[in-house]
């Protein structure tokens, strides 16, 4: 995982990330909650970077880190069906548009060992096309 239980302790106060996360009622957040909310943070950013990072990151670049936990968050607190404080769905709203910015390569993440893939550019240089239907209706 990229983010941990540490990253969401610093973005929420305890008493609310216990209400989002604590499922068996003994006043702490469960392990398999949050496990479950980071991997679908970590599956969401893997997905939209993977066309130009390979991912999963070994080493996460601390971007990723805070993207992870801000998506994380998104997560429980849709799965207790509550808004989102306005503070969050702020710090939200950033993650996704620097999250797509990333998969577009408008923003590249550095790290040792984190570079683009090279990518590769179309070999189409018309629309023209060579074979219409009619000439291929023999075959």
């Amino acid at each position: 995982m990229y983010a941990s239980l540490q990253e969401l302790q610093s973005r929420l106060e305890p008493a609310l990330l216990v209400d989002l996360a604590d499922d068996d009622g003994d006043g702490q957040a469960d392990d398999a909650v949050i496990a479950a909310a980071l991997a679908d943070a970590d599956a969401e950013i893997d997905a939209r970077l993977a066309p130009l990072y390979a991912v999963p990151f070994a080493a996460p670049p601390a971007l990723v880190v805070r993207l992870s936990a801000d998506l994380a968050l998104e997560r429980l607190f849709q799965r207790r069906r509550r808004e989102i404080p306005p503070a969050e769905k702020v710090r939200l709203e950033r993650a996704r548009t620097l999250l797509g910015a990333l998969a577009l390569g408008e923003v590249l993440l550095s790290a040792d060992g984190i570079s683009p893939r090279a990518g590769s550019k179309s070999t189409t240089a018309d629309d023209e096309k060579i074979f219409s239907r009619d000439e291929l209706q023999d075959f």
